[in-house]
């Protein structure tokens, strides 16, 4: 807990002008963490569970058209997802190349899959040629990628892929997290 009242760095109570401890939140605070949560419905029954009511296993599920889109406002007059990127800026285009991208194995893949050979460098990446054997892949169950990639063939028509296949296995292409903002810049 954040606990009733706000904190200076050495743990003492932050006060007003009068002297009258800070609140942490107040009951507008609530109501709108609580518009955060909306939308969550339990995912259906196991059959290799003893019967309860409901399945208390498994990650709650969001149903979009009862979430709350709305911007929510932090503890702080900020808004959540301040200082994160737009998840249409421009600047994420090619992101699956550049350093830092993050690739987590797969075994199948649905969305926007990129097929690579190893003429690309992606897959020299991604495949690890094991050195015992040239045209097998080494494969791991994530990469990250040092460098930046010179795209190579599709990899230059593609700004963005879900999953890249590199021989019999596919990698998750994992983004940063991002923001959609709730109306568009007027054009």
């Amino acid at each position: 807990s954040i606990g009733v009242d706000k904190l200076n760095p050495d743990g003492s109570a932050k006060r007003d002008a009068n002297g009258a401890a800070l609140g942490s939140y107040s009951n507008r605070n609530i109501m709108n963490f609580a518009r955060v949560f909306t939308g969550f419905a339990e995912q259906a029954s196991r059959g290799n569970v003893e019967a309860t009511s409901g399945n208390k296993i498994d990650p709650m599920k969001i149903n979009v058209e009862m979430h709350d889109v709305h911007p929510k406002p932090d503890l702080d007059g900020n808004y959540l997802g301040d200082g994160y990127q737009l998840c249409n800026d421009e600047g994420r285009n090619f992101a699956y190349l550049r350093q830092g991208a993050v690739y987590d194995f797969y075994e199948a893949a649905a969305g926007k899959v990129l097929k690579v050979g190893p003429d690309s460098g992606l897959f020299q990446e991604l495949c690890a040629p094991d050195a015992k054997n040239s045209t097998g892949c080494n494969y791991q169950s994530q990469v990250v990628l040092q460098r930046d990639i010179k795209c190579a063939g599709k990899e230059c028509d593609l700004p963005s892929v879900d999953f890249i296949e590199t021989g019999n296995f596919f990698y998750k292409f994992v983004p940063e997290p991002c923001v959609h903002m709730l109306f568009e810049k007027p054009t």
